[in-house]
């Protein structure tokens, strides 16, 4: 066994030599330099739709919140108001034919008086009077269907609803019948007796007038319904002519042969 006394002490004065390493072995080819960590890095996936737009990019600025869409379809409040239909639309246009001046009875009392002398006149002063007398019953009744239809045609252009079909019917009877009594009456101002053309102007002056009067228009109503009876009126006549024009055609035809 050996004496620790006997070991060695370092000097205190002397610095401890380090430790001999064996040298490093020379490299076999230079070193590169290293690359820079953001130049090798790879680049990466795009950024997400979240991360580019933004969370509140797709909802809009003015949307309420509040209020749950499903929510409220599942318990029945968020049920559109039902369209208007168009008889309430129908409703809210302001009615051409309004009350004046007596009820549709009154009125259709005074047209039937005006008819019965109209027919009584006719079967006065026409040769063939029962006929006449059918004729004027027979034009009275069409002549006021085609002058409600003028009266429905006005209110429309007009931008109205008619209003009281009756009592517009009532109306134009009086019109109409008026017409017919002063027409065939014999009235001899100028002119000889067998020119209707006095009568047709008083008749006309007195069909306007009513017309005027009972319905309370002036100047675009009044033309337009005046112009659409006429012309309705026309038409009418002109097949009751071209009817009378082939049956005289049919008798001459037969008388020949």
């Amino acid at each position: 066994m050996s004496d620790p006394s006997s070991e060695k002490k370092p000097d205190p004065g002397v610095s401890p030599t380090p430790y001999e390493l064996e040298p490093a072995a020379p490299d076999a080819a230079p070193r590169t330099p290293p690359v820079p960590i953001a130049a090798a890095a790879k680049p990466g996936p795009a950024p997400g739709k979240l991360a580019a737009e933004g969370v509140l990019s797709g909802f809009d600025e003015d949307a309420d919140f509040d209020r749950d869409p499903e929510v409220e379809r599942a318990l029945g409040k968020n049920k559109r108001p039902p369209a208007p239909s168009p008889a309430a639309s129908e409703t809210a246009l302001e009615p051409f034919v309004t009350p004046w001046l007596g009820n549709a009875q009154i009125w259709g009392v005074v047209g039937g008086f005006l008819l019965v002398g109209a027919i009584v006149a006719a079967a006065m002063n026409l040769p063939n009077k029962f006929p006449a007398a059918l004729l004027v019953l027979y034009n009275g009744m069409i002549q006021t269907g085609t002058g409600l239809v003028a009266v429905y045609l006005t209110a429309r252009l007009a931008g109205m609803r008619i209003g009281a079909i009756d009592l517009a019917t009532a109306r134009m009877l009086v019109a109409v019948s008026a017409f017919l009594l002063l027409f065939n009456l014999n009235i001899h101002i100028a002119g000889s007796v067998t020119n209707k053309w006095e009568e047709l102007l008083i008749a006309t002056a007195a069909y306007v007038g009513s017309v005027a009067g009972l319905f309370r228009l002036w100047g675009r109503n009044l033309g337009i319904l005046v112009i659409t009876h006429f012309v309705l009126w026309l038409v009418f006549e002109l097949g009751v002519r071209l009817d009378a024009w082939a049956s005289a055609g049919v008798a001459a035809a037969g008388k020949a042969s």
